[in-house]
């Protein structure tokens, strides 16, 4: 059936706006080039320098971003300043110390300001691209959280993490904590993060402070920032008018999964899938009382495990119950599922002789791409076998697929069967299905009345 694993790419905010980069904060609004120090002086402590090339543009998203001339560009807190030309772009060397920790600020007078902070180790990348909002943009996100823009003597943090369901405690110190919500906005309301995955705090004195990941987000590794006292934790210099930008690499510990119903029309490919949404399908974690049900548009969002075996029921009076296994992966993913109502069940099951509602349970399989000559063979188990004609309709007479690329196996008896891919399908990647111990093989649950889906991608026609 058709599948969709989608890994948002997820777009972050300062204070409300999605961070793909960034420009300084002053409490002014004025910028300015921080209190002086020594400019670069050719390598600190022995270390060899790195340039940093900014390209500065207005506007968080969109394509007509103007680039901003005669913004600052420095070295945190030293003359080592540079200022961008008419194309948003200036160039500084910054001095490396041994433990390879940098920050750097932007600034410009009626723009917002950001102080960032990464470590120089072999993945680093000197060029960057980033954005800056005017002071206007700044207060309207801040009128949001209640606390005053310019800012008055504290500095600001924004972590992004890409996971739904983290949560960020600062560590030793002090701050009013907030989390975007839906439309990208800063909300003191939320209690984790929602599917932007970013959040952070405001009216923090200016200090280096530590921020300690928990909720979802397991195993994280500092990207943007400095790395914490211990696992799960970052850390983060804050200066008095400036947003701190940071973001982790995290595990998963749960997979947001986003599920999205239709009413299959028939049969063939194009009727299964062309069907309107549909309301009211509870999805349920198998066996357990952790479910969501489907909007008007046949959407929802369940929480699962992550990267472990789990599977899912998709249900609806009047329409035959899915089971679908799986090992997921990353912190969102999408799978989409066209449902056959109760009524093409029943003709289903009037084709193979078979019972309806069934006495087993079902098992529907593809390999992608879709192809002829495909089999699937039940490992140490019988059943029903049938393949699917050029109109989508179940033959038990064929003995491969047909184009139409699908078949599967009727009036099945609960359990775990390991299902093999041959014929014309090799070197198949699994998909849908659990892991199994051979080549070519997935494993699928099946209980009493329930369809499991299973499928392979990537096969190759021998």
């Amino acid at each position: 059936m058709k599948y969709c694993f989608s890994y948002w790419t997820c777009v972050f905010a300062l204070l409300a706006f999605p961070l793909v980069g960034c420009s300084d904060l002053d409490s002014s609004g004025a910028g300015g080039t921080g209190g002086g120090g020594s400019g670069g002086n050719g390598g600190a402590n022995g270390a060899e320098p790195v340039e940093l090339t900014l390209t500065l543009v207005v506007g968080a998203t969109g394509a007509d971003r103007p680039p901003l001339e005669d913004a600052e560009f420095c070295e945190t807190d030293t003359e080592n300043c540079e200022m961008t030309d008419a194309n948003g772009q200036a160039t500084i060397e910054v001095d490396v110390p041994e433990d390879g920790r940098i920050s750097y600020t932007y600034t410009k007078s009626g723009y917002a300001s950001v102080l960032r902070t990464e470590v120089v180790d072999d993945t680093f990348v000197g060029e960057r691209t980033n954005w800056t909002l005017t002071d206007a943009e700044m207060k309207r996100v801040s009128d949001l959280l209640m606390t005053p823009y310019p800012m008055q003597g504290t500095g600001s943090l924004v972590l992004s993490v890409g996971l739904l369901g983290a949560t960020f405690e600062l560590v030793g110190a002090s701050g009013k904590g907030f989390y975007y919500d839906a439309q990208g906005d800063p909300s003191l309301d939320l209690d984790s993060t929602i599917a932007n995955g970013a959040g952070g705090f405001v009216e923090v004195a200016p200090d280096e402070v530590e921020v300690r990941l928990g909720g979802t987000a397991t195993n994280c590794v500092a990207a943007f920032g400095w790395p914490g006292s211990e696992a799960n934790t970052i850390r983060i210099p804050i200066k008095a008018g400036f947003v701190s930008w940071s973001s982790m690499n995290c595990e998963a510990a749960t997979v947001a999964l986003s599920v999205e119903v239709t009413g299959g029309l028939g049969f063939s490919w194009e009727d299964t899938f062309g069907g309107p949404p549909l309301e009211g399908v509870e999805v349920c974690e198998t066996d357990t009382s952790n479910c969501a049900t489907t909007d008007a548009e046949g959407e929802t969002i369940l929480m699962l495990p992550a990267n472990q075996e789990t599977s899912y029921t998709v249900e609806k009076e009047g329409w035959v119950p899915y089971l679908i296994a799986g090992v997921l992966t990353g912190g969102t993913a999408t799978n989409s599922w066209p449902m056959l109502s109760d009524q093409l069940g029943e003709e289903v099951s009037d084709i193979m002789m078979t019972p309806y509602p069934w006495t087993g349970g079902g098992i529907a399989l593809t390999a992608f791409p879709r192809m002829a000559g495909v089999t699937f063979d039940l490992v140490d188990a019988t059943a029903e076998g049938f393949y699917e004609d050029e109109a989508g309709i179940p033959n038990p007479d064929l003995t491969a697929t047909t184009s139409d690329g699908r078949g599967g196996f009727a009036e099945v008896s609960p359990g775990e069967y390991e299902v093999e891919f041959g014929g014309t399908a090799t070197t198949c990647t699994r998909s849908f299905g659990w892991p199994a111990d051979a080549a070519n093989r997935i494993r699928l649950p099946v209980q009493v009345g329930y369809l499991s889906f299973g499928s392979m991608n990537n096969c190759d026609a021998p």
